[in-house]
C-alpha cells in the first residue's frame, strides 16, 4: 500500500490506490488554483503571447515584403529561425521560435 499525505491535518497514512488518486487529484487542483491567483501569472501569460504574435506579425511582414519584391537579407530572416546559444558552450542552441512555441505549449493548457 501507497503512503500519502492526508491534507486534514497533514499526516502521513497507508492509502489505497483509489485515496492516492483522490489526494492527488485535490492536490492538482489546489496546483491550478493558486496558479489562477498568481497575479505573476497573468502577466507573464500576456507577455508570451504579445510577444509571439509581434514575432509572428514581423515574420509574416517579412514575407509579404519579399512577395513583392522587397530586397530583404537573409539576416532579416535568420533572426527567427537562427539558433544561439545564450552564452553556453554547448554545441546545442534553440531559436526565438522554439522558444516562443514552448512556451505557448506549457501554457496553453492555462489559457
Amino acid at each position: 500500500m501507497p503512503f500519502a499525505l492526508i491534507p486534514e491535518g497533514f499526516k502521513l497514512q497507508k492509502v489505497t490506490k483509489a485515496q492516492e488518486s483522490a489526494v492527488n487529484a485535490k492536490r492538482r487542483h489546489d496546483d491550478v488554483i493558486a496558479l489562477l491567483n498568481n497575479p505573476e501569472t497573468v502577466s507573464s501569460a500576456v507577455t508570451l503571447v504579445l510577444a509571439y504574435l509581434t514575432a509572428q506579425a514581423t515574420k509574416s511582414a517579412v514575407q509579404e515584403l519579399k512577395d513583392l519584391g522587397a530586397n530583404i537579407s537573409d539576416e532579416v530572416e535568420d533572426q527567427f529561425t537562427k539558433k544561439r546559444t545564450f552564452g553556453s558552450d554547448a554545441p546545442v542552441g534553440v531559436s526565438f521560435e522554439q522558444i516562443l512555441d514552448e512556451g505557448l505549449k506549457r501554457l496553453g493548457k492555462f489559457i
